[in-house]
């Protein structure tokens, strides 16, 4: 039996990344990394797979659970970081019966298969990795997404107006909502839960999850992520003083919820003169 030991080693958030999630349990593309992983090691006939991780276990651990949802027998351990693989390997064979080279080790700094592309290097690197993984983000294991047109997929329960524009290659996740005339795309990725309101434009950009993108405002080269911009081109970061251009829409569950609906609210009423048809359809989602 194969066995692969995850190392969640990278703990911290990078000081350039908008949010303040750590690493393994960022958003990306719909999922976070340390799913991506566990997806992609079910895929390739890992059957057992012991995660390490040095902070945040409650999180890791609600993410892993027991490993059931990919096939896989999976938990969970507390391991100081600094630990070399050499010493990895000698620690934790024994109590998996199984031979030290025959443990495979990964850490969680890149996209599963991609070697080349290191994504907590820097804001370039990140947004380069992204785009990278993009056509492989899809695997068969996945539900709510589909690709509606050539390298354009789209999130269930997601909303986009008529008159919006989506251009190859994009990623809108689930529950977004894109107002009248809004862009998206080439090379940018919605993440789910983001409200972009008219005449909003993201182009070679990241959304990060649960962000209101207000109207007009063009994100280009960019990170955003509530109300923290970064232009990954340069590096560059502010943070945006006006909620109504740029902001969080909850940063819990359940707060998330309540916020989500004033914001509906407040967009409808700056948007309604020319939306009618989206409000309808949303309501329509809603009620199924």
């Amino acid at each position: 039996m194969q066995v692969a030991i995850l190392c969640a080693f990278i703990s911290s958030s990078p000081p350039w990344l908008p949010g303040s999630k750590p690493p393994a349990t960022v958003p990306l593309l719909g999922q976070t990394l340390l799913e991506h992983w566990l997806s992609h090691l079910s895929r390739t006939g890992t059957k057992r797979v012991l995660v390490l991780a040095s902070r945040n276990l409650g999180t890791i651990q609600g993410i892993v659970q027991e490993g059931e949802r990919w096939g896989l027998e999976a938990s969970v351990v507390e391991e100081p970081e600094g630990l070399e693989p050499a010493e990895v390997r000698a620690k934790y064979a024994a109590s998996l019966r199984c031979d030290p080279e025959a443990l495979t080790l990964e850490k969680l700094d890149q996209f599963p298969e991609a070697p080349d592309h290191a994504l907590w290097k820097g804001p370039a690197e990140f947004m380069s990795s992204l785009l990278g993984y993009l056509p492989q983000a899809l695997t068969p294991d996945r539900v709510g997404i589909r690709e509606i047109r050539p390298q354009i997929w789209v999130g269930t329960h997601s909303c986009i107006s008529p008159e919006a524009q989506l251009r190859a290659p994009c990623w809108v996740g689930q529950d977004v909502i894109i107002g009248p005339e809004a862009k998206v795309g080439p090379c940018s990725i919605v993440e789910d839960g983001v409200i972009l309101e008219a005449g909003a434009e993201v182009v070679e950009s990241w959304v990060g999850p649960r962000t209101l993108v207000g109207q007009f405002l063009c994100l280009e080269n960019s990170l955003a992520w509530g109300n923290k911009l970064i232009n990954w081109h340069t590096g560059t970061a502010i943070t945006a003083p006006d909620p109504f251009i740029l902001c969080s829409l909850g940063a819990s569950e359940q707060p998330a919820r309540a916020s989500w609906h004033r914001r509906l609210g407040d967009w409808y009423q700056r948007n309604r003169a020319g939306s009618p048809l989206l409000w309808s359809r949303l309501m329509a989602n809603k009620g199924g």
